[in-house]
């Protein structure tokens, strides 16, 4: 073999050499990456769900707002700005909106902590579209009847207003209008 054949022999092989290291450092690179995303996500998911179940004990009360907002202070002081207090309610939307299992699988598909908040406003969109509004009549004017619509204070169903006749169509009108209103103001409050 003369000189410029091993040359070219020893480049063929350089080339190879770097294509298989490239690719093991691509590998570990992309391996590591997943894994951090799934960390991330289960971690803001357990933030959400600590402070939801222990903090704000399931519930919305403006004063457990208060206690969100000192939390982000001291997180903030311990770890940077990635632990304010929009990041906290983020991960309390998660822990509400997702059970561990859906966020498990979540995971496992490679989604990542943007593609869940993404999903987040879907799927709070979604269910505040799929809530019904409805109008009951009654034949006569029964607080019995009342009185078992409203035992279970946690029933989606909720009196406002009790009838026995159909109210004119001008006032109806407005009165949902008010409703769809009153409920899109929630869902803002609920979102933010």
């Amino acid at each position: 073999m003369d000189k410029n054949e091993k040359t070219q022999v020893t480049l063929t092989d350089e080339g190879a050499l770097y294509t298989d290291v490239c690719g093991i450092i691509d590998g570990a690179r992309g391996r590591l990456a997943t894994y951090i995303n799934a960390e991330i996500c289960m971690t803001n998911w357990y933030v959400g769900k600590r402070i939801k179940v222990d903090v704000l004990d399931n519930q919305r009360a403006s004063y457990d707002k208060q206690v969100v907002k000192n939390l982000a202070v001291k997180l903030t002081a311990k770890y940077g700005n990635g632990w304010g207090y929009e990041k906290l309610k983020q991960c309390i939307r998660c822990s509400d909106l997702f059970s561990k299992d859906e966020i498990g699988y979540a995971v496992r598909t490679q989604l990542s902590w943007t593609q869940l908040r993404s999903l987040m406003g879907l799927k709070e969109r979604k269910a505040w579209e799929e809530s019904p509004i409805g109008l009951i009549l009654c034949s006569e004017g029964n607080t019995e009847h009342i009185q078992y619509l409203m035992l279970d204070e946690n029933s989606p169903v909720k009196v406002a207003q009790y009838y026995t006749q159909l109210p004119d169509k001008a006032v109806l009108a407005e009165k949902l209008k008010k409703a769809v209103a009153i409920a899109e103001e929630h869902y803002r409050e609920r979102k933010n």
